[in-house]
């Protein structure tokens, strides 16, 4: 997921993979609870997590090398956008800096992610404060001159709309938008137009106050860290994430900024990937790390077979050097190969085969690359992604699991921002493309923002309870994408934040319990043990395992019916074994998703039943047959002991 700041970032040669000036941590192991000996069994121990958005995946408007210094006299950058009338994409340019007070801005605009077909909406600029001290009240007075748009026929139309005085209060580091309404202009009607032109202008700034400031120093990892209004990631908040209930931390990370002239990575960017990979595992939880904007929209590394020498060279050349240093770590670190890779023309869906064959490419590669790289990668669980780490079925057909030298060591990434009507046939493809093949899969980002105009909470909570509830059902784990929104209060927050990350509070608690307590699954093996005696009607057993698996009733001398549970999400096609003792009988109900009744049977003795292919949920109903008990004129009184073991056999 892209921060509201995407731009275009400039194109960079391929590195040359590396076998030396490599940074090697210590011979140290993180973290001593075992972790499971199965891909799936990864899957399902992370059971929930939570992505660190916008902190390490934060990249410059505009590519500073550490071998030049940033200070802050070059404070300031421009980025001109583009978006439909009706959004349907987001583009921006390249964000250059300002010589003094001007900056001359020219767009050329070879690809755009809008629709081809869309209603021409706005051209808009927007100037970028790096001082990491803005007040949050400063003004800034600019003046936008000469400014016009070239078709590519050649047409040259001016944008006076543009080409005035603007003020505007600088916030989260940015000015608001200075816009021109492309409607208005009748030689542009829609992103087909404005493909392949050119946008040009000057801005130039008429009164600030410049920062005086020359003791930062923006190559170093807490400038990029904080570069996207994020406060630099504490063990506080780990250990509230991991409080909460989550077991796993995605870590986005962008290499962009950090990688020399010759290919190395910035020790310093490491080192502080280090920290917050230590943060995590030592909080026993799951932590993925992986290549992030990098890929993507605006990203250099792309999914094409025209160069895919070049890009399988730079993919090599960076796992090259973070799998050796990360190598001694034990299996609570998870790499993921890359985020969204596009191929160049920016396609998220329906990019054709060609385009599927070079992410399947780039997956080897990145596979390839680690395994070769000693120390426990050897062994190390890995992440690889569909093209646009997209959930469509399309794209997932055209996946391809890459060969491992490592057995039952490789997990499938997808991301789905899906609406609540269309979780169903989400998972319905995932299954049919990915699971039905024996490949363990998680869902990489997810989300559902809020709607700061009215409130959406209850309809959040119903989303997640679904969304994660239906992936647990299926052996998936989610991680939720959280960008860090805006730090206000709860009802002003917007995008996908539900955590304070500089007070480590929860904007939105219920939606984090919401997603801990829908991810709770059945897990392979459950044995439950309890006593049944009731004397006032009250609940006389209680089976908890499982946000759907509650096994609760009641009974009374005209009733037969012990107890039942509440109905429990279940597989068609799904082996169970079932075995019990004390005297009772168990019925089983098989209902449909709509909860029609499709078979009901009665077992006395330990069986294996299997689900049918209908079914989506089952009750099961706890029958007295020969249990002591005893009566008198006004109360049944039953006691019985009883054991009920449980073994979900996947098919």
């Amino acid at each position: 997921m892209y921060s509201f700041k995407k731009a275009i970032l400039c194109t960079i040669t391929a590195f040359t993979v590396l076998t030396n000036l490599i940074f090697i941590k210590p011979d140290t192991v993180k973290a001593s609870d075992s972790v499971p000996s199965t891909a799936q069994g990864v899957v399902d121990d992370m059971r929930v997590g939570w992505n660190l958005g916008n902190a390490l995946c934060c990249y410059d408007l505009q590519k500073n090398n550490s071998e030049e210094i940033l200070k802050f006299k070059k404070q300031y950058q421009a980025m001109a956008t583009y978006s439909t009338k009706y959004y349907s994409g987001w583009d921006a340019s390249a964000c250059p800096y300002f010589s003094g007070n001007v900056c001359n801005l020219t767009w050329k605009i070879n690809s755009l992610n809008s629709s081809a077909t869309g209603t021409c909406g706005v051209f808009g600029l927007q100037i970028i404060n790096n001082s990491l001290k803005n007040s949050g009240n400063d003004t800034l007075t600019y003046t936008i001159s000469n400014a016009t748009f070239t078709k590519a026929s050649g047409d040259i139309i001016k944008l006076d709309e543009f080409n005035k005085t603007f003020s505007s209060v600088i916030t989260n580091n940015t000015t608001s938008y200075a816009t021109v309404n492309l409607e208005k202009i009748s030689k542009l009607a829609t992103t087909n137009d404005v493909k392949g032109g050119t946008l040009s202008l000057t801005i130039t700034i008429n009164d600030y106050p410049i920062s005086t400031r020359t003791d930062v120093n923006t190559a170093t990892s807490s400038y990029y860290e904080t570069l996207w209004g994020n406060p630099v990631t504490t063990k506080a908040l780990i250990k509230a994430v991991k409080d909460k209930g989550f077991n796993a931390i995605r870590v986005p990370i962008t290499y962009y900024d950090h990688i020399f002239s010759d290919g190395t990575i910035d020790k310093d960017w490491l080192n502080r990937i280090d920290e917050i990979v230590n943060y995590i595992i030592d909080n026993n939880m799951y932590c993925i790390i992986d290549v992030h904007h990098d890929t993507g929209a605006n990203g250099w590394l792309r999914a094409d077979l025209s160069d895919i020498d070049k890009h399988s060279a730079s993919l090599s050349s960076i796992w090259s050097q973070v799998a050796d240093y990360f190598k001694n770590y034990d299996n609570h670190l998870l790499f993921e190969g890359f985020n969204e890779i596009l191929n160049s023309e920016c396609k998220w869906n329906y990019a054709g085969d060609d385009a599927y064959k070079a992410a399947n490419i780039l997956n080897q590669v990145f596979v390839d690359t680690v395994r070769r790289s000693g120390g426990n990668n050897a062994s190390r669980y890995l992440i690889v992604s569909t093209y646009a780490a997209s959930a469509e079925v399309n794209v997932m057909n055209g996946f391809k699991l890459p060969t491992d030298s490592a057995k039952d060591r490789l997990i499938a990434s997808v991301h789905s921002y899906v609406g609540t009507n269309s979780v169903d046939s989400l998972f319905a493809g995932i299954k049919s493309s990915l699971l039905s093949k024996g490949i363990p899969v998680i869902i990489g980002e997810f989300g559902k923002t809020n709607n700061t105009s009215v409130s959406n909470l209850s309809a959040r909570i119903d989303y997640v309870n679904k969304y994660v509830s239906t992936a647990a059902a299926n052996n998936i784990t989610c991680f939720w994408w959280d960008d860090g929104g805006i730090f206000q209060s709860p009802e002003k927050v917007s995008n996908y934040a539900i955590i304070n990350r500089n007070t480590c509070k929860w904007y939105f608690e219920d939606i984090a319990n919401a997603m801990v307590e829908s991810s709770k699954r059945l897990d392979n093996t459950d044995s439950i043990s309890c006593e049944l005696s009731d004397t006032d009607y009250t609940d006389i057993a209680s089976w908890q395992s499982g946000y759907y698996n509650r096994f609760s009733g009641r009974y009374n001398s005209s009733s037969t019916r012990i107890c039942t549970n509440d109905y429990l999400s279940c597989e068609p096609g799904h082996s169970y074994n079932i075995s019990y003792s004390g005297g009772m009988a168990i019925i089983i109900n098989q209902y449909d998703k709509d909860y029609n009744l499709i078979s009901s049977s009665k077992f006395n003795k330990n069986t294996t039943f299997t689900t049918d292919s209908k079914t989506s949920y089952v009750t099961l109903s706890l029958h007295k047959t020969s249990a002591p008990y005893l009566s008198d004129s006004s109360i049944l009184h039953y006691i019985a002991n009883f054991n009920i073991n449980i073994t979900n056999k996947i098919q």
